[in-house]
């Protein structure tokens, strides 16, 4: 059974779901892109069950991360759960590029609850979703905080340029001369501002849903950063140093989920926010972080 565009209330949704999961997925081909739509049912770890029914990575992955940020939705599924997607394959822009697959929307009964994903408008090329609570969900989208950077150092193991023992690094180091501006990565609400032991100068960014960016072995600070200060993407908030254990002026770049750090260059975590908030902010022409392994 088709779904339209529209989106769904609960007790549609659940109609549909009830009327049998679609076993195998039906495409459509437009001129400018090919639509898939894929249903099933079972319970347990969500990624499997998609994964099951043959739904492309990059779709699951988008799924998981959005449906994670939601502290209702259930870690395993209930065995008579049931999803409906709809996902589509945007052309290639070159003949040697492959088609990227992009959610259009997921319903999830888990049970009797319903979970859903609509996506309703873009930020640049960042596709946004509308979650069942009418809020916004969309990836964090992190600029290069230093331009004209050169990346000396990636997120991994290593050797330490001081103590000359094999240690975990757990940030991106972007070496530049000292004075030049370090940028906010993303919008958000300043947490720390000042020294920080073996970090130097440092800077941290709460972005929300329990994200934040760090900035190490600044320089200086801007003078009017307080915690407290709400910072947009691509503001001065400071300029490169070697304050703290540094051996050479750099920016010691840090993305963290609570107390984990990620790879900024890997990870592509999800944030919540109200709609109005979303469609108030502009994410302007930046320099993505994905681009800086590029960098040397």
């Amino acid at each position: 059974m088709p779904l339209s565009f529209a989106r769904l209330g609960t007790v549609t949704l659940l109609a549909v779901l009830a009327s049998g999961p679609v076993l195998a997925a039906s495409a459509t081909q437009t001129p400018q892109l090919i639509r898939h739509e894929i249903a099933g049912s079972g319970g347990g770890d969500l990624d499997l069950l998609l994964k099951r029914y043959q739904v492309p990575p990059e779709i699951r992955a988008v799924a998981l991360r959005s449906f994670t940020i939601d502290p209702q939705f259930p870690r395993k599924l209930p065995k008579d759960s049931s999803f409906r997607l709809i996902y589509e394959l945007s052309p290639p822009a070159t003949t040697d590029e492959k088609p990227r697959p992009i959610l259009r929307s997921v319903w999830v009964n888990a049970g009797g609850s319903l979970f859903d994903l609509y996506r309703y408008s873009w930020r640049g090329v960042t596709p946004v979703y509308l979650n069942q609570n009418g809020r916004s969900i969309r990836e964090l989208e992190l600029r290069v905080p230093v331009d004209d950077a050169r990346l000396t150092s990636k997120f991994g193991w290593r050797e330490h340029p001081i103590f000359k023992t094999r240690k975990f690094h757990y940030g991106l180091d972007l070496a530049a001369p000292a004075g030049t501006p370090v940028r906010a990565a993303a919008d958000g609400v300043v947490v720390t501002a000042g020294l920080n032991g073996n970090y130097g100068n440092y800077v941290r960014i709460d972005h929300g849903s329990h994200l934040a960016t760090g900035y190490a072995h600044l320089s200086s600070i801007v003078s009017t950063l307080r915690p407290g200060t709400r910072v947009g993407q691509g503001e001065l908030i400071g300029f490169v140093g070697m304050s703290g254990l540094a051996t050479g002026p750099h920016l010691c770049f840090q993305l963290l989920q609570d107390d984990k750090q990620l790879n900024p260059l890997t990870s592509r975590p999800m944030i919540e926010e109200d709609v109005v908030e979303q469609l108030a902010t502009n994410p302007g022409s930046i320099l993505p972080i994905a681009t800086i392994g590029e960098l040397r």
